[in-house]
């Protein structure tokens, strides 16, 4: 596990070990290492990430991202539509 382009990877115990530390001193709910990921993978679409990045930096493909992510951003689809319709508006 690599954080903020390390060369050196973080051994996952000492991953997990600092995350419930920080958890600790936050006084937040409890997130697993796993659930880190999907929180990352999750804010990353929402932002807009290319999809193809976003697999490649989790080491996922394209079809997984989509099918695990994708029905959490029901708005990015009316964002769609609402480009569409502004852009055929424009043209007039």
């Amino acid at each position: 596990m690599f954080l903020f382009g390390s060369i050196k990877p973080i051994p996952p115990t000492t991953f997990a070990r600092n995350l419930d530390k920080y958890i600790d001193i936050a006084g937040v709910k409890r997130i697993t290492p796993h659930g880190f990921r999907h929180s990352h993978v999750s804010l990353l679409f929402w932002l807009g990430c290319d999809k193809r990045e976003i697999a490649a930096r989790v080491g996922d493909t394209i079809e997984v991202i989509e099918k695990t992510y994708f029905h959490l951003f029901e708005d990015k689809k009316s964002n769609t539509i609402k480009t569409l319709n502004s852009f055929k508006n424009s043209k007039k």
